[in-house]
């Protein structure tokens, strides 16, 4: 799992920290909230907070502060907003496996909704038509 926060974090699909977290639930960008498992209680305090508020999970992952900071580029992160449901989907079916009973109900939520997303990007895609620019000339 630690992989795959990589490689979100690479393709630009990982919010870090409280502020940007913040901001990415108020945006509705949110997909999935991750929590290290060391975070202090005011941390805890908050992300529940923003879970709520953006009504996306909240998983509280199976590394400390010092792990999930290393997969994600930073010295520390106890929290971390992730903003792809295809990513958000692969990170809770990760979870899953550990422990089934408490992430299986998120991860089969997660795969719905990343599998909606990928639908409305074919439509999209299809509209464009065949002939369409994918990308502006520069």
């Amino acid at each position: 799992m630690l992989h795959l926060l990589g490689i979100a974090r690479k393709a630009g699909k990982v919010e870090v920290g409280e502020a940007p977290v913040g901001a990415a639930v108020q945006s509705r960008k949110a997909k999935l909230i991750g929590l290290a498992a060391d975070a202090s209680d005011n941390s805890v305090r908050r992300a529940g907070h923003f879970a709520q508020i953006g009504g996306c999970p909240l998983a509280v992952l199976p590394f400390d502060k010092a792990q999930t900071g290393r997969a994600v580029g930073c010295q520390l992160c106890a929290m971390l907003a992730v903003t792809d449901a295809g990513l958000a989907a692969a990170i809770a079916r990760s979870l899953a496996q550990s422990d089934p009973e408490q992430y299986g109900p998120m991860a089969e939520t997660l795969d719905q909704a990343a599998a909606r997303a990928q639908r409305r990007q074919k439509k999209a895609r299809n509209r464009a038509g065949p002939g369409a620019r994918r990308y502006e000339k520069t």
